[in-house]
């Protein structure tokens, strides 16, 4: 869509991080034990952050857009939990990639 292609530009590849299995298995159950009001283990939060504000530097100064993608159920929550400690990390559903986009996975976020 869109937003995939205003991340990546022209390029038929989308620069990309993902997150940790263990720890995406972590906030999806998180998440379904209480969709509205998920709350993680302080620590884990803050390690969280910490990474996330790091990928976005590092992605930006290899002059990358800072991009992260996870599962659907995810997006919303990972997005606004890290809109604060990293603004221009963007997360994005796999859905919301097209299928002509390729993705080149360029690290993974861990906490």
């Amino acid at each position: 869509p869109f937003i995939v292609q205003m991340l990546s530009g022209p390029n038929k590849e989308l620069a990309a991080a993902v997150l940790d299995p263990q720890l995406e298995q972590i906030l999806f159950n998180t998440l379904r034990a209480d969709p509205h009001n998920a709350v993680l283990e302080p620590g884990l939060a803050q390690r969280l952050l910490q990474k996330a504000t790091e990928l976005m530097q590092t992605m930006e100064a290899q002059g990358m857009t800072a991009v992260v993608l996870t599962g659907a159920p995810l997006r919303t929550f990972l997005a606004r939990m890290l809109s604060r400690a990293a603004p221009r990390l963007r997360v994005l559903s796999y859905a919301e990639v097209p299928d002509q986009k390729q993705v080149r996975i360029v690290a993974t976020l861990g906490a």
